[in-house]
């Protein structure tokens, strides 16, 4: 059975893609809780950085399992709700 994905999900994808990150939607991955997307953008500095971003709606909340996954890892994942929230998560600065 297909994962569900929030409305907004295509949308926060083409903008990250549209700054030049690369981005791996893991719906795929049947791992529960595991973050929507994981995200890699290489900084002014050249190093690439990878992010993990949990794609809600306005109203949306983490389920069971996503609470579960984000108290064991041990790293930073950002609940993003919309594009600027999702742009600013991987370190692109936009307007407010």
């Amino acid at each position: 059975m297909p994962r569900e994905t929030d409305a907004n999900q295509a949308e926060i994808i083409a903008a990250l893609r549209q700054v030049g990150a690369s981005v791996y939607h893991v719906y795929q991955a049947s791992v529960a809780g595991v973050p929507d997307l994981v995200v890699s953008r290489i900084g002014a500095d050249g190093v690439a950085r990878n992010y993990l971003l949990e794609v809600k709606t306005a109203r949306g909340r983490l389920k069971r399992t996503q609470v579960e996954f984000h108290k064991a890892w041990p790293g930073p994942i950002a609940i993003v709700r919309t594009v600027g929230e999702a742009l600013r998560a991987i370190g692109v600065e936009v307007e407010a």
